[in-house]
């Protein structure tokens, strides 16, 4: 099986859910970083070009898509806020650009799903700028 963007994007070695990296000296080898993991596999990205690198520029890439659509961006649960269970961001923040992290409110009457949630619930997180946003551990779900 030959690793792509996509399946490089999931994280998870297969057979062991551990953590995969890539060898900078090595053209293509990808390996698990989990202790007594034989797994390993062949990336499509060239020598010099870090998986951590790869990782991030895809998060960002699909942060920013969803600020672009100007709707309600729905993102993974953070370890980090165990408290914020369905963590979004709503609509007039994703179209000023602001990057607070707020809780779906299932009382306010709204579908999970509609992209104009737009009720400001209390602030988990708050950020500068996108990176600020991806460093903490956030991504679209």
């Amino acid at each position: 099986m030959r690793l792509t963007l996509i399946t490089l994007a999931i994280l998870n070695v297969p057979n062991c859910n551990g953590r995969v990296y890539h060898i900078n000296e090595d053209d293509y080898i990808v390996y698990c970083t989990s202790i007594g993991c034989q797994w390993h596999d062949r990336s499509c990205y060239p020598k010099g070009v870090k998986y951590a690198d790869v990782e991030r520029n895809c998060k960002k890439t699909y942060l920013v898509d969803a600020f672009d659509s100007g709707a309600c961006i729905h993102l993974k649960r953070n370890a980090k806020y165990p408290s914020c269970s369905h963590p979004v961001i709503i609509m007039s923040d994703a179209c000023n650009y602001k990057y607070r992290i707020r809780n779906f409110d299932f009382d306010s009457g709204h579908s999970f799903f509609d992209g104009g949630y737009d009720k400001a619930t209390y602030v988990y997180a708050s950020y500068r700028t996108l990176d600020d946003l991806i460093d903490d551990g956030w991504e679209v779900d």
